[in-house]
């Protein structure tokens, strides 16, 4: 049972340095969103790899160590004004 709950435990971690499957979908419509003039934060890109990772930084630190709060809530920058 134990190893079970420890599984468990581990499976539902907070980790920063991952994405969440909310996340993940919108990492996935990036290109998209882009080819439509928008752009997604640099946590959201194809290719993304953790800022602090390899540096002495604190992921809370960093802009892209901030996960949303609520999950239908993403922040979308139009390429044309630099606006949200």
């Amino acid at each position: 049972m134990s190893n079970q709950m420890d599984l468990l435990s581990q499976s539902s971690a907070f980790n920063p340095a991952k994405l969440s499957g909310g996340e993940v979908f919108w990492r996935d419509h990036q290109k998209w969103l882009e080819g439509c003039g928008y752009m997604l934060r640099d946590r959201y890109m194809p290719n993304w790899k953790p800022s602090w990772l390899d540096t002495k930084k604190e992921w809370y630190a960093c802009e892209d160590g901030q996960t949303p709060m609520v999950r239908s809530r993403v922040v979308l920058v139009s390429l044309a004004t630099g606006r949200s």
